[in-house]
């Protein structure tokens, strides 16, 4: 990783998804458009699971983050979880967020997002306020629908088969902010370990 030790770095930690997940969730924001709900969709590269949104990050620190990382996933095997249902933040009438749930192995998630905060905690990274609650962001919306409508979208939009995958490993992923929205690049990730003789 070739950065100026000098600069910080808006990064955060993610689990990305497979194509054939990001596929779907498009199509999923085009029958939310359809049902008409106006909102800056998130562009199918940028939408992942997000573990922890680290700040703005001293270049010199990514060494110790990517320890952490090592010993956060130590005996950690892939496992599985899924894409499911819809809601808002922070509320139906004042909603500003669009999300899609996450289902599956959710206490593996929360197994490991315990340990990462723990872990980051020992490097200097103060522990995060807010309960962990994890979800995809899929779109923004400047000014929401009525709650009538929004209600009736979220209901019908969000009655799809759950969409599984499997999570291989925890990305380490830089946030460039352009007036055009912010830019997503890789700088490191950690991959979980293959169970033994498949278990």
């Amino acid at each position: 990783m070739n950065m100026d030790s000098g600069k910080a770095v808006r990064s955060f930690l993610a689990i990305k998804l497979p194509i054939q997940v990001i596929d779907a969730i498009e199509d999923l924001k085009g029958r939310l458009a359809d049902a008409g709900i106006r909102a800056r969709w998130v562009r199918p590269e940028q939408v992942h699971l997000t573990l922890r949104f680290l700040g703005d990050v001293p270049a010199v620190k990514f060494d110790s983050i990517r320890s952490c990382l090592t010993d956060v996933t130590e005996g950690v095997a892939p496992f599985s979880l899924s894409v499911q249902g819809l809601g808002v933040f922070p509320g139906i009438r004042r909603a500003r967020v669009i999300w899609a749930g996450i289902g599956g192995e959710t206490g593996l998630l929360e197994m490991l997002h315990a340990r990462l905060e723990e872990s980051l905690e020992k490097i200097g990274f103060a522990p995060e306020t807010r309960r962990f609650s994890p979800h995809l962001t899929i779109g923004r919306m400047k000014k929401p629908p009525s709650p009538a409508m929004l209600t009736g979208a979220i209901r019908d939009c969000g009655q799809y088969s759950p969409l599984p995958f499997k999570v291989q490993g925890i990305h380490l992923i830089k946030s460039r902010l352009t007036k055009h929205g912010p830019v997503y690049s890789e700088l490191g990730s950690v991959v979980f370990e293959s169970p033994v003789n498949g278990y």
